[in-house]
Formats: C-alpha cells, structure tokens, sequence
C-alpha cells in the first residue's frame, strides 16, 4: 500500500502504549480524520460510472434524512421496503457458512495442522476460489500467484482466515443483482484495502491486528444487507425499483446500526464486529478510514477523466 499508508497515518504516535500481554478488549483504533493528500491504489483499472461515484461521494456528506413523502417513488417504495422487511423481521440477513463454523472450532484446537484447514475449505469450491482470489490480491498477494489452497491459507493466515469466509459469504448470499449490485461489489473491494491498513495500523500501536483486519473488512456487512433487499422488494411491489443513491444512504443511516447489531448476535460476534462501551468510536474511526479512501479513489477518477 506503500505511499497511501505512510500519508495516510502519518508518523507513529509520541505516546508509546503500554506493551504487553494482549489487551482484553482491545482499545479502539483511533483512525485520523480523511486528508487530500493520501494517493492510494485504484479499486480497479476502469473509471467509476456516474453511479458509482456519487455512491462514493455519498459517504462523505451527510445529507439530512428526508420524509417519505419529499422523496420520488422508487425512493419512497425502496425505504419503507427496507423498513417493514426490518421490523417483521424478514431481511435476509447473512448465515454463518458451515466452513467458517467449523474453522473456528480448529482455530480453538490450536493444534491443527495446515492440512486439516485445506481438507475443510475445499468441501465447498465457490468458498475456496474466495480464499485463492483474497490470497492473490494487491493487498495480500506476494511477489509469485497462489495456485493451491494450502499456499493460499499460509499467505492470508488462520487467524484471518475466518474473516475472509465471512466476506465471501456475505458476497454470495445477500448480494443477489439489480440495479445496486455494482454498489454492493465496490464495497466488497474496499474491504481488503481497509483491512490490511487497519491492521498495519495497530500493529505500529502495539494493538490488535487481527482484531482490527476483521473489524475493517466487515465493516459494511449492513450496508450490503440492505443493497441485497433491493430484489425482494422489488418483487413485493412487483416492479423493478431504482433508488436513488440519496436513498441508499439514508436507509443505511436509518437502519444500518440495528441491522450489524442482528448479524453480530446471529454470528456470535457482538464484541468483534460492534464493540462494547467504544462502540460509537470505533464505528467512527472505521468510517474515517473508509471515507478516507472514498476520497482518493475519486480524486484519481477525477486525474484520469
């Protein structure tokens, strides 16, 4: 990530944090405010759609909520979808995959050989070609390409291991196509970018970097919960619905937080994926780290226009 992380974070802090055994909990990651001057690796080698750049742009105004009635009718339709979908409690919300369950259960062991964890990945293929493409990312990949999933776990790590079927499940189950499915995907790439800086960061602060990988990638589990409502709703009304990306963000400021509440009680991760009294904080400091990346992939896009 080279010159993106050195300018992002700047230099280590004065304060030298107390060393030691494993914090229990972790302190949170305080994440400085977004700057102009970071130049960090484009998601892609494209150009970001109209679309897709205002979806961007979105996460760094905060545009106050509108009333139903103020907004058009896909918007009105899309919103009140995710919020009766939330209330009867019908949202699709994310399953813990069999391999991450059982990888865990490994994890715990502590004794387990790589073997074991190649024998579990590769009972469901779409889950291994997740874990080959996160282990031959820019962010993850080495100077040679993975080709077995034996090399593929050593390259990415146990301990994040489980993180990256939890992104891939949520990719494969909740994403389901429609007019918001490239948001959903944008999000999905900034995760990996995300994570490897949040962990780069606390390990110059002595703190947790698994901890803060996993917080950062599955930073947006909500917001791609809510992109992935968009089909069921749209045949609830029995039309193809288009919001407006004003709207997105207002169902993901309207809903989000209960929503990461539900898929970190049903995964068993309160205190990973919501934290306990720094909750707020470290919802915060995340989101300067996501903004602060929305700000340069833009700003490239504008160099390259």
């Amino acid at each position: 990530m080279g010159n993106w992380f050195t300018r992002l974070f700047g230099a280590r802090s004065s304060k030298t944090p107390a060393a030691a055994a494993s914090p229990a909990p972790p302190r949170p990651i305080p994440f400085p405010a977004p700057t102009a001057t970071a130049t960090p690796e484009p998601p892609a080698a494209r150009r970001f759609n109209p679309l897709e750049a205002e979806f961007l742009e979105g996460f760094l105004t905060s545009a106050p909520a509108r009333s139903l009635d103020e907004l058009a009718l896909d918007d009105r339709l899309f919103i009140a979808g995710i919020r009766n979908r939330w209330h009867k409690r019908q949202l699709d919300l994310p399953v813990l995959p069999q391999a991450a369950i059982e990888l865990r259960e490994l994890l715990r062991r502590g004794d387990v050989a790589i073997p074991r964890y190649v024998e579990l990945l590769e009972q469901d293929s779409a889950l291994t070609v997740e874990v080959l493409k996160a282990a031959n990312s820019a962010q993850l990949g080495g100077a040679t390409t993975v080709t077995n999933t034996a090399d593929a776990v050593v390259r990415i790590g146990l301990q994040r291991l489980e993180t990256i079927l939890l992104l891939a499940q949520v990719k494969s189950k909740v994403l389901k196509g429609g007019p918001l499915q490239t948001l959903g995907e944008m999000l999905v790439t900034m995760a990996l970018p995300m994570a490897v800086a949040a962990s780069k960061l606390a390990a110059s602060r002595q703190q947790d970097t698994n901890l803060a990988f996993t917080r950062a990638t599955l930073l947006h589990v909500e917001h791609l919960v809510i992109l992935g409502a968009l089909p069921d709703v749209s045949r609830e009304h029995k039309r193809t619905l288009a919001p407006s990306v004003a709207a997105v963000h207002q169902a993901f400021t309207a809903y989000g937080a209960e929503i990461r509440q539900a898929v970190a009680r049903s995964w068993g991760l309160e205190d990973l994926l919501i934290g306990g009294d720094e909750a707020e904080s470290l919802t915060a400091h995340f989101a300067s780290l996501r903004n602060q990346l929305a700000a340069e992939w833009l700003e490239n896009d504008r160099r390259a226009a």
